[in-house]
């Protein structure tokens, strides 16, 4: 787990696929996140929480952010299981680990 201040990341691999589950960002502390994920390499963010920080810093250095939020302690809907393989499929084809 990375941890620097209030900044907590933790990097999971699955498959060729990298993963990187994190707290919220907020507009305050949201370009720490920005540099941890530019030094794991993340191209797309998936928010699935409630909105706390603006995606343009993210977007201003080429990560894409997504938005699939549901309730926090909820289960994600069936929908969301979709939308992540459309994205994972996507991914695939412009991902650097797949070649």
């Amino acid at each position: 787990m990375v941890v620097s201040g209030e900044l907590k990341m933790r990097l999971v691999e699955y498959g060729k696929f990298k993963i990187v589950i994190m707290d919220a960002p907020c507009d305050e502390n949201s370009h720490l996140y920005v540099q941890e994920l530019q030094a794991c390499g993340v191209t797309d963010v998936v928010r699935t929480c409630e909105p706390t920080y603006s995606p343009e810093l993210f977007e201003k250095v080429g990560i894409k952010v997504h938005e699939m939020t549901f309730p926090d302690g909820a289960a994600p809907p069936e929908e969301l299981g979709e939308l992540g393989e459309v994205s994972a499929t996507d991914l695939r084809g412009r991902n650097p680990i797949d070649s």
